[in-house]
């Protein structure tokens, strides 16, 4: 679905191009602002088209590893934005032990819109996911080196970030830096666990 869709929009896009060029001239302003703005627009339809492929993953979000999760997803999304991303894990115990199915997926979610994140609005080409996970807590940040001059707001990804964050009684910290943004969770874990040390 998404070679057949992305060969369309691809070739829509060249058309509008060479439209714009060979007009140039001779349109208007406004004419020329309309081409830019569908050419925008198909760009917004090709991410979409990739997101979706994303969301429709087959990866049994209850029951996968969430090093190995996060491991496919930032292997993925490099394949798809061309911008590197480094996963660091570092964990006493396994999330198994400490975290719930739907715990796992709301980290996951929140990972997976911080990168879209930083593909729509930052000029980044580097990303960092770092996940600390022991008895007591665990620490997630997703960071970029990128610079962009967008302030940023409070839209329907973000809301859905704060939502998550509230579900799983953690802290969300999201901080703009001069060389990117920095996206905070921590989380105390509230119940005893086993003594045992597990691998990610």
């Amino acid at each position: 679905m998404h070679d057949n869709l992305g060969q369309i929009i691809a070739g829509l896009r060249a058309r509008v191009y060479l439209l714009n060029i060979q007009t140039q001239s001779e349109m208007s302003a406004s004419g020329l602002e309309t081409l830019k703005s569908v050419s925008d627009e198909l760009e917004e339809a090709h991410r979409v088209i990739r997101n979706l492929i994303t969301e429709l993953d087959p990866m049994d979000l209850q029951t996968v590893n969430l090093n190995e999760a996060l491991n496919q997803i930032c292997m993925k999304w490099m394949q798809v934005t061309y911008i590197e991303c480094e996963l660091e894990a570092s964990c006493e115990v396994s999330p198994a032990i400490t975290l719930v199915a739907q715990e796992v997926v709301h980290i996951i979610r929140i990972v997976q819109e911080s990168l879209h994140n930083i593909y729509k609005h930052s000029n980044a080409n580097k990303a960092t996911v770092s996940l600390v996970n022991t008895r007591d807590y665990l620490d997630l940040k997703i960071e970029d080196n990128g610079v962009s001059s967008k302030e940023l707001k409070s839209g329907y990804g973000l809301r859905s970030m704060q939502v998550r964050a509230k579900e799983l009684g953690a802290r969300l910290r999201i901080q703009k830096h001069s060389t990117g943004v920095t996206v905070h969770l921590h989380k105390t874990h509230q119940r005893a666990h086993s003594n045992e040390l597990l691998d990610c």
